[in-house]
């Protein structure tokens, strides 16, 4: 080592030193100026000529300040002096380009002295990448900050070492606090009583869960006495793996979300309110009409007791079905499981077409029936199948308002049940066919617009569909789709 040593030491000797520093001057990674005590350049790096776009034959002789921009030189100037005293300064200053554009630099002054002679060093730096990243930077602090703003968002930082926190503008708007940093416990005075263990419990979880971030929601009691009500989220920053020093977060004031969904809630349930009245009035409608038909035979002296024998399941089987509907709406006020059971459609079918055989003579309506079997087994509620039933045939009917046809028919489709009401009445405008299905939404004058609303929804409940398919004066065929309870159809194949 010894050995190595002294060679090291006798090849430095043998170099003259100001080689040495030449070389250092013209490699350094910065734009480097030699200025006499008048600010006028005695030497330049190459790293001055190729920053700002010169020949060294330009800079010399002449003062560094006529690079500068107007703006700058007094401030320039200034520091310069501060140098030649003695002292090492720094100052940013816009030089101009052999092509004529400004450079963001910042300029290092390093006083010097040689045999008595007063230098100055001016060590050059191009800022303009930093200084656009800078730029990029506040952009997006104002647009974030603009963005919180519009958002009713304010964000807050926890010391965890301290408990104090730290609170933007539209924080301490939130919270009703007077200083931008306050202790935690202040903050947490604010927040209502009945709330203050979701916060808490919210800080520790954060706390043990980093990085997770957390939210909550709560409250917060305004120093002008209102309640506001908050989401937050946050979550520790970490600046060594041993020790989580910071929480940080946002607030957010969503008081107005909070009345506006209450608002809404209020709303809906009045439509729900309107909707059941009105559903109510349909459902029952169909019942009553044909216990008016029936009636009306009933009232004329051409019925015998064989006949009279007949309609009384009619009337029996009216008014359950209206019992069923009122017991329908107090099941909505407390929801009972639906009761489903493996029914023969085939004889469904056929008890609502004789139910509203007497309401199809009423219109002057061929009512056919059309079995292309004896026995389809589905799983259902045999209630709910014949009020879907009940309402296409009620619709088919006054879609006729002077008499036609209506054939049903009933087949098995593979795995599926399909069911088929055919009538030859006015027939359904394509515009409106669109709208079919919609809640209150009829083509007749006095009808709610629930009927096709309430079969669907029993339809998608039984696993089922309906297709309408209808042409203007020609008539509407109206298909629903069930599926066949298979253990029952295999067992009669």
């Amino acid at each position: 080592m010894q050995v190595s040593q002294d060679r090291n030491d006798q090849l430095l000797s043998s170099f003259d030193i100001q080689q040495v520093y030449a070389s250092a001057f013209e490699r350094y990674p910065d734009a480097v100026f030699i200025l006499d005590m008048h600010g006028h350049c005695r030497q330049c790096n190459k790293k001055a000529c190729s920053l700002l776009g010169f020949d060294a034959d330009v800079y010399l002789g002449s003062r560094m300040s006529d690079l500068t921009h107007d703006a700058d030189n007094a401030l320039f100037s200034s520091t310069f002096q501060n140098a030649l005293a003695g002292k090492t300064q720094e100052v940013e200053v816009s030089m101009l380009h052999q092509e004529g554009h400004m450079i963001d630099t910042q300029v290092t002054f390093v006083p010097a002295s040689v045999s008595n002679v007063e230098y100055v060093n001016g060590v050059v730096r191009d800022m303009t990448d930093e200084r656009k990243a800078q730029a990029k930077f506040r952009q997006s602090e104002d647009r974030l900050k603009r963005s919180q703003e519009i958002a009713q968002i304010g964000d807050w930082e926890i010391d965890l070492d301290t408990n104090m926190v730290a609170c933007s503008e539209k924080m301490r708007q939130i919270y009703g606090l007077s200083e931008h940093t306050v202790p935690l416990e202040r903050v947490l005075q604010r927040v209502h009583p009945d709330d203050l263990s979701i916060v808490t419990d919210s800080i520790q979880r954060a706390i043990e869960e980093v990085p997770t971030v957390r939210n909550a929601q709560y409250r917060v009691v305004h120093v002008d006495g209102t309640i506001r009500h908050v989401h937050v989220y946050g979550a520790v920053t970490q600046h060594s793996a041993a020790k989580s020093h910071k929480l940080i977060g946002t607030a957010q004031d969503i008081t107005q979300r909070i009345h506006t969904e209450e608002a809404l809630r209020k709303s809906d349930k009045l439509a729900i309110v309107g909707q059941l009245a009105a559903g109510i009035a349909h459902e029952i409608r169909n019942p009553l009409t044909v216990l008016k038909g029936l009636l009306h035979l009933l009232e004329s002296d051409t019925l015998d007791r064989h006949q009279y024998a007949q309609y009384r399941p009619l009337i029996w089987e009216s008014l359950n079905q209206i019992e069923f509907t009122t017991g329908e709406m107090l099941v909505l006020a407390k929801p009972q499981p639906k009761v489903c059971s493996t029914q023969n459609v085939i004889r469904i079918v056929q008890e609502v077409a004789a139910l509203l055989h007497a309401e199809a003579l009423l219109h002057n309506v061929q009512l056919l029936y059309m079995p292309t079997t004896d026995d389809l087994p589905i799983q259902c509620n045999e209630i709910q199948i014949k009020q879907v039933c009940t309402n296409i045939i009620k619709n088919a009917l006054e879609a006729m308002p002077t008499g036609g046809t209506l054939k049903i028919s009933v087949q098995r489709q593979d795995n599926r049940v399909s069911i088929a009401f055919v009538d030859n009445g006015h027939g359904i405008p394509r515009k409106r066919m669109m709208k079919l299905g919609e809640p209150f939404y009829t083509t007749k004058e006095k009808g709610s617009g629930l009927g096709l609303t309430i079969s669907n929804k029993i339809l998608s409940d039984h696993g089922g569909s309906m297709r309408i398919d209808s042409e203007v004066k020609k008539g509407t065929k109206v298909t629903i789709e069930l599926p066949l309870h298979l253990a029952n159809a295999h067992s009669e194949h």
